[in-house]
C-alpha cells in the first residue's frame, strides 16, 4: 500500500507545479524578475509590432505608387486622344477637301451674284436659285468648321483611325 501510495505521489508530484523555495523566501525579488522578464518579451513584440507597422506602410506605399502609376498610364493614353496627330493634319485629304469646300463657295457666291444680275429668270426662280446656292453655302461652311473642329479641338475624343473615318 506504501508503494502504490509512493509511486501516485510521484506521479502528481511531476505534473503538479507548485512555488519553489526562492519564491516562498523571496517573493518580491521573484515577482520583479517575473516582471523584468514579461516587459523584456513585451519589449520583443513590440519590435516585431514596429517592423509590422514599416512593413505594411510600406507596401501600401508601394500599392499607392503602382495605383497611381497605372492611373497615369490611363489618364495619358485617354488624353492622347484629344490630341490629333500631325500626320493627320497635313494630310493630303484634309487639304483636298478644305480646298474643294473652298472652290464651291467661291463659285456658289458667283452664281448667286449672276443669279441677282441676269433678267432671264422669274423673281421666284431667282429667289428659289438663290436658296438654293446659299444652302449649299451653308453646309459647305459646315464642313469646314466640322472638320477644323476634328483635326483642332481638344474636346474631341478620337483615336486616328476614327478620326480618318470621319475624315474620309
Amino acid at each position: 500500500m506504501r508503494t502504490k501510495l509512493l509511486i501516485v505521489m510521484l506521479i502528481f508530484s511531476s505534473v503538479i507545479h507548485a512555488q519553489n523555495w526562492q519564491e516562498w523566501t523571496q517573493q518580491k525579488k521573484t515577482q520583479r524578475k517575473y516582471l523584468l522578464q514579461q516587459i523584456a518579451a513585451l519589449q520583443v513584440y513590440l519590435g516585431y509590432a514596429k517592423k509590422g507597422y514599416v512593413i505594411a506602410g510600406n507596401g501600401l506605399k508601394v500599392i499607392g505608387q503602382i495605383k497611381k502609376g497605372d492611373f497615369d498610364l490611363h489618364d495619358e493614353f485617354f488624353t492622347s486622344f484629344r490630341y490629333t496627330k500631325s500626320a493627320i493634319v497635313s494630310s493630303a485629304k484634309v487639304a483636298a477637301i478644305i480646298n474643294r469646300q473652298l472652290q464651291i463657295i467661291n463659285e456658289s457666291k458667283k452664281t448667286i451674284k449672276a443669279i441677282d444680275e441676269t433678267d432671264a429668270f422669274a423673281p421666284e426662280e431667282k429667289s428659289q436659285g438663290k436658296k438654293a446656292f446659299q444652302n449649299l453655302l451653308s453646309s459647305c461652311i459646315e464642313v469646314i468648321v466640322e472638320l477644323v473642329t476634328l483635326i483642332t479641338s481638344k474636346e474631341l475624343s478620337l483615336k486616328d483611325d476614327e478620326r480618318l473615318e470621319r475624315i474620309d
